[in-house]
């Protein structure tokens, strides 16, 4: 026997003569309680029979609560499944929408450049002098003038008594 072993557990080293000697281990009062239970269980006929009924109840409740558990496991599969097939149908169609906009967006962009060179052009368009150098302001706004122009109407000037827009066609005095 090993003098520095604890008292708990076995020793199994060989003494001088060969034998083998074993420790006394400590069993704790719980293990003994259900060794006594399991020792009158296997005395009583009809304890053993309500255990055993007792045991196949639980194991067909665990057989049945596996069988659930798969098949809502499956349900929940299809579930998240379908969830994601429409989520991803809501992104697909939000993509779309946001293309759209960026495309209506580049379109309205282009649009408004547009009208900015258009405005750029008619600002000076039959103005005199000192409204080109920046001394006075214009008496239309350039939309206006050109609305006045494509109508047919002068781009008239009744503060400086001149009128800017010239006709193509000869006048009488060049005849």
């Amino acid at each position: 026997m090993n003098p520095d072993a604890p008292a708990d557990t076995v020793d199994t080293a060989a003494d001088a003569g060969g034998a083998v000697e074993l420790a006394p281990r400590l069993i704790p009062p719980a293990a003994w309680e259900g060794m006594f239970l399991l020792g009158k269980i296997a005395t009583d006929p009809k304890a053993v029979r309500r255990h055993l009924r007792q045991l196949h109840d639980a194991l067909a409740a665990v057989s049945a609560g596996q069988a659930k558990l798969a098949s809502e496991r499956e349900q929940f599969t299809r579930y998240v499944a379908e969830t994601t097939a429409e989520l991803e149908q809501q992104r697909a169609a939000v993509q779309k929408r946001r293309l759209d906009v960026e495309a209506a967006e580049e379109g309205l962009n282009e649009r408004h450049h547009q009208i900015s060179n258009l405005e750029a052009a008619w600002r000076n368009l039959g103005e005199p002098d000192d409204v080109k150098s920046g001394f006075q302001s214009p008496e239309h706004s350039a939309i206006e003038k050109a609305r006045r122009a494509f109508e047919g109407r002068p781009i008239s000037s009744e503060r400086f008594g001149q009128t800017t827009l010239r006709r193509s066609e000869p006048g009488p005095e060049a005849a």
